[in-house]
């Protein structure tokens, strides 16, 4: 199936599963860091894999990410990708006074934070399609560069594969602050025509 003929029903449903996610996101991070958090999905994307990540690469400078893999009934790659300053506004907000300035210490709470965002978004998908989807331990990439030769940092971004990306913000009510990240998910071919078979829409 190629990128370009996602019907306008595929989409929704699409988006349906990531309002779903984002719920159970908000739930979790709320309890997690103790703070009203509001997590929403403004915009749900589709494309190829290399294609989308080029222009992520065009619009985006120094981005971070945190990445996993993905197996069971379904299975592929998940990415989050954080503009590097939205990392260090974060820490500053959320982390205690002596660990402000740590990046180590930033990068786990953005792991955590990612780690999720992974888990409610696949498994609201698994709950959605009656599927067993199972993430592994989330890494984390800092300073990431599409341009490096063979993309020595993410050789999977140069794929044809195709890519579901949702556009995430997360609203802190009680600081009034607004960050947004970029949400990634590559089934393999299979497991894309799994997802649409499961929800009912045709492929």
């Amino acid at each position: 199936m190629k990128s370009d003929t996602l019907s306008e029903l595929q989409r929704d449903a699409l988006k349906e599963m990531a309002n779903i996610g984002s719920g159970h996101a908000a739930t979790a991070m709320s309890r997690l860091l103790e703070r009203s958090v509001i997590i929403r999905v403004p915009r749900v994307m589709s494309g190829v894999l290399q294609d989308m990540a080029r222009e992520l690469y065009a619009r985006h400078a120094n981005l971070a990410a945190v990445l996993l893999d993905f197996s069971g009934d379904i299975s592929g790659k998940a990415l989050i990708a954080f503009r590097q300053r939205t990392v260090e506004s974060l820490a500053q907000m959320l982390l205690p006074p002596g660990d402000k300035t740590d990046q180590n210490a930033a990068n786990s709470l953005i792991k955590e934070i990612a780690n999720i965002i992974f888990c409610s978004y696949l498994n609201a998908l698994g709950t959605l399609l009656h599927f067993t989807i199972m993430p592994s331990v989330p890494t984390m990439k800092s300073e990431l560069n599409y341009e490096l030769p063979e993309n020595a940092t993410l050789p999977w971004l140069k794929s044809e594969a195709m890519i579901f990306g949702l556009e995430t913000e997360f609203y802190f009510t009680a600081e009034k602050q607004l960050f947004r990240a970029l949400f990634f998910i590559a089934p393999d071919a299979e497991s894309v025509r799994s997802i649409l078979r499961a929800l009912r829409v045709p492929d």
